[in-house]
């Protein structure tokens, strides 16, 4: 897999009590964010880190408000973000702030492999497929107090040579377990015509991304 070149993160400062900005920001490393899953599945990654500013300056209790689906990743943005300095100001002390934080690591990839041929002509051989019911999603959204965000999940799977669905697994996860079961559950009840490539029926394996969207 090609290295795609990575630049400082985009980073937008949400101040909570006061205006303060950092004297010292540090950005997750490089080479390090080409080490994780999101780096290797690309696409665009979204993340809330929150972390308090001591008397002396120093960032205290760094933690994530808002998962990007990369449990690593997420990591990383603490490590960085516990490493901000700010000036010394008493006023500062026990104010919080969160930062978020994009990452944009190019187009989505299926663990960095390309799609085969067998992958490709599955694509024209469903005879069922459906939708994650709007309804179980925005009861999912609501009920984790999370509007306003967009969830992405990335499920693979497997199609066995009579067309049923198998070897369900998550790629990408959305932040959310219960949008993550529900992707599964959807797709375990896609079906597909026999997939036919140069011979018999086979199995083929590939995945399928949604985007649950919190208006």
């Amino acid at each position: 897999m090609a290295l795609r070149s990575v630049g400082p993160a985009a980073l937008l400062l949400l101040l909570v009590g006061c205006a303060a900005q950092p004297i010292v920001r540090v950005d997750a490393p490089p080479e390090q964010l080409r080490r994780t899953r999101a780096w290797a599945l690309g696409g665009r990654w979204h993340s809330l880190t929150r972390y308090c500013v001591a008397q002396d300056g120093s960032v205290t209790d760094v933690t994530t408000a808002r998962v990007s689906g990369d449990p690593e990743l997420d990591q990383l943005h603490r490590e960085a973000v516990a490493q901000w300095r700010y000036k010394p100001q008493r006023i500062d002390r026990g104010r919080c702030h969160v930062v978020e934080t994009r990452e944009d690591f190019g187009e989505d990839k299926s663990e960095g492999k390309p799609m085969s041929a067998e992958d490709k002509e599955m694509r024209f051989n469903a005879s069922r497929l459906s939708e994650p019911p709007l309804d179980a999603v925005a009861q999912i959204i609501f009920r984790e107090g999370l509007r306003g965000w967009d969830f992405i999940n990335r499920t693979s799977f497997c199609v066995e040579a009579d067309g049923a669905v198998s070897s369900l697994g998550t790629l990408r996860r959305s932040g959310i377990e219960a949008l993550d079961r529900l992707a599964q559950e959807t797709v375990a009840a896609w079906r597909f015509e026999p997939i036919t490539v140069d011979g018999p029926p086979k199995r083929v394996c590939a995945d399928v991304q949604f985007v649950f969207r919190s208006d």
